[in-house]
């Protein structure tokens, strides 16, 4: 028995994920592998992206993954706000609901696991 043991495993790839979503690394990954970039007009997907300064990344459940992931995306400078079953002492700003939640934020990220009812 070892609670959230697997916690960084689950936390560091869910961070990766959004960064490459939020930064469309795959489509631009894909136009520089297929050789476009040499075309004479330049593609819209390599236009300078939004980072994530200022971004407002919501984490539903503030379990031990939870914690983890606002930890990261708190660290390139983002609002962190999350609703859980409950008020943690934690950082970040607690909204009522889910609702709220994802009203609030650009990003919504799920850490809780499935079958959770609200």
């Amino acid at each position: 028995h070892s609670p959230a043991a697997n916690a960084s495993a689950v936390a560091d790839p869910a961070v990766t994920s959004m960064l490459a979503v939020t930064r469309r690394l795959l489509p631009a990954d894909g136009y520089v592998r297929s050789g476009s970039w040499s075309a004479a007009k330049p593609s819209p997907l390599m236009s300078p992206q939004p980072g994530n300064p200022g971004r407002r990344v919501g984490v539903f459940g503030m379990g031990e993954i939870g914690r983890k992931i606002a930890s990261r995306v708190a660290a390139f400078e983002t609002e962190v706000g999350y609703f859980s079953r409950s008020r943690h002492e934690v950082p970040y700003q607690y909204l009522p609901s889910l609702a709220a939640l994802a009203e609030w934020c650009n990003v919504l990220m799920i850490a809780v696991r499935a079958g959770v009812s609200i």
